[in-house]
């Protein structure tokens, strides 16, 4: 192995075509030597980088120019406050609203987040009601609300749970702890 010290009247160095630029005092080795990476290391590198393709995709569908909270998978749009009355008032089953505005970037980030919850709970009715509506500024002074994203859960037509969310994990469980609750019918309030 060559090691080669620069000196202040010499900063370039040469290994093989290339040439290199190098800070005065600083070494430079010239015979190139192997590394051997783990097995482990590289199924991890694997497994995050294909983590990181998925939320890059998640991204990109959310930022495709379509209108995010349109996305009427498991998780119904409501159009007016009665749709909402009427539906809290209908179900026997535990309803869980989300409170979102339109340009709030943490209802937009818990979105895919939302969806999964509902998506592994079937037995509970998941709406979302849109702030942005002018519809529903009122509903939203009447129930307290005055920071997105907001959840209320209403079991039998009676508000059971109010709750901040957000994407960090702490407050998910929380989340998640709530609906595994009152969802259960025997938990009547």
């Amino acid at each position: 192995m060559k090691i080669k010290l620069s000196t202040s009247s010499e900063n370039r160095m040469h290994c093989g075509a290339a040439s290199q630029k190098l800070p005065r005092g600083r070494f430079h080795v010239a015979k190139s030597t192997m590394i051997q990476v783990h097995p482990d290391a590289i199924r991890r590198r694997q497994e995050a980088e294909e983590r990181a393709m998925l939320r890059q995709k998640e991204l990109q569908s959310l930022n495709s120019g379509g209108k995010w909270w349109k996305d009427e998978g498991s998780v119904k749009l409501v159009s007016s406050p009665q749709q909402l009355d009427n539906l809290i008032k209908a179900s026997a089953r535990l309803v869980v609203i989300n409170f979102f505005a339109e340009d709030c970037y943490s209802c937009k980030s818990l979105h895919p987040k939302l969806k999964k919850i509902a998506e592994s709970n079937l037995d509970v009715v998941f709406v979302k009601a849109n702030g942005s509506n002018p519809e529903f500024a009122s509903y939203f002074h009447e129930a307290g609300i005055t920071a997105v994203p907001w959840f209320h859960m209403y079991r039998g037509g009676q508000l059971v749970a109010s709750l901040s969310a957000s994407l960090s994990p702490e407050k998910l469980a929380t989340f998640r702890a709530h609906i595994s609750k009152h969802k259960d019918p025997r938990m009547l309030v």
